[in-house]
């Protein structure tokens, strides 16, 4: 049923009414899912993720975490059809595991420098290695020496997240000094 309403082009609010619908519906969500790591059609996928990108942060909590592992491996794919931002804004939005992957960590610190990909991904990239760095003092440290020597001149999506990335690293840091 999914495929066939996911086929074609869709404006935003085809995309929005349809993550509408879609709440609550695990059986929907998963199926949704089951299309975007398929990736039959490029456009069918593009148009399940950012459906799955448009769901409630609650829906994505309930009924995404327990693919959270699936959608890191995805993310990380090197032939990923749809729109890596799509998939790393729908972990954004779910809570961190207890200990960060460390495949996922050096992805993410590795990649928010490089050029090729996409601005919004590798904002989206700061933002995970911030989150995944903060509890760990050495971790924190590294993901502040890899910004720092990113070239002057960033677009403002990387370089708003490099500046909360580094402010959230500073605060931290000061908050342990007292």
């Amino acid at each position: 049923m999914w495929l066939q309403r996911l086929t074609g082009r869709l404006s935003k609010h085809d995309i929005q009414a349809l993550a509408h619908e879609l709440s609550g519906d695990k059986a929907g969500i998963e199926e949704v899912l089951g299309i975007v790591f398929r990736q039959e059609d490029a456009h069918t996928a593009m148009n399940a993720a950012w459906t799955l990108s448009w769901l409630s942060k609650p829906d994505k909590i309930t009924y995404l975490s327990c693919h959270h592992h699936a959608l890191i491996d995805f993310a990380m794919r090197d032939d990923i059809k749809c729109r890596r931002g799509l998939i790393l804004a729908i972990l954004l939005d779910m809570p961190d595991a207890e200990e960060p992957r460390t495949d996922f960590l050096d992805y993410c610190l590795n990649e928010f420098a490089n050029e090729q990909q996409h601005d919004s991904c590798r904002s989206s990239m700061i933002k995970m290695a911030a989150r995944m760095c903060a509890p760990y003092q050495e971790l924190r440290e590294e993901l502040r020496q890899r910004l720092e020597i990113l070239p002057p001149g960033l677009p403002p999506s990387i370089s708003c997240a490099k500046r909360k990335a580094l402010s959230t690293s500073c605060r931290r840091k000061r908050n342990k000094n007292r």
